[in-house]
């Protein structure tokens, strides 16, 4: 091998180590400065750190106040978060709480209880109670909804019995938005017919 082509194979291993590690740190942990090792992101504001380095910065937090936290600010915003959420495959995550008596502090109220009973009853006995076919009719599942939100948040902490379901809701919202931008009106209201033969036929 001559000496120029193996001073260019050096060149060529150089740039590829250099171009590995910038990429290793474009996105480096805020509390280390290392790439991020176990992602893992505060519940609320989503920011993304090592796992270990945001569970010791809690613990630091924590080892300076007298009585016990509920709830830690986010290193980068400020943004009050009550969970670390991490170890995520794609289909599972694991939620660490800064307070683990918070996990299990939640109590369903009134209207909670209520919901969760809706989904134990008979197919169809919610049906005759809310008129839904007549709902369906007049196409009001076109219309802007501003409760959606509030009204998903509560079905979700009725069926999971948590309190805190942030997390999940957004997941539920970005599916709801990204399928009504893929979708006319025409689409939909064929789509919803369907729907609405199918529920009118099993009563």
């Amino acid at each position: 091998m001559s000496e120029k082509s193996m001073e260019l194979q050096s060149a060529a291993s150089m740039e590829i180590k250099t171009s590995t590690s910038t990429s290793d740190y474009t996105d480096p942990c805020p509390i280390c400065l290392g790439p991020i090792n176990q992602s893992s992101y505060l519940d609320k504001c989503f920011h993304n750190f090592c796992y270990n380095c945001i569970v010791q910065w809690t613990k630091v937090v924590s080892g300076k106040r007298s009585c016990r936290l509920s709830s830690i600010k986010c290193p980068l915003c400020k943004t009050e978060s009550s969970s670390i959420i991490h170890g995520l495959d794609g289909h599972h995550f694991q939620r660490h709480y800064v307070n683990p008596d918070f996990q299990d502090s939640f109590i369903l109220s009134k209207a909670h209880k209520y919901r969760l009973q809706c989904y134990y009853t008979e197919p169809g006995f919610l049906n005759d109670i809310f008129d839904v076919q007549r709902y369906w009719k007049l196409q009001k599942y076109l219309q802007a909804n501003q409760w959606l939100e509030v009204w998903l948040k509560r079905e979700l902490q009725a069926l999971i019995q948590e309190e805190d379901v942030d997390i999940i809701m957004h997941h539920f919202v970005g599916l709801i938005n990204s399928f009504f931008r893929r979708y006319d009106n025409r689409l939909l209201s064929e789509i919803c017919f369907l729907f609405f033969v199918f529920f009118s036929s099993k009563k």
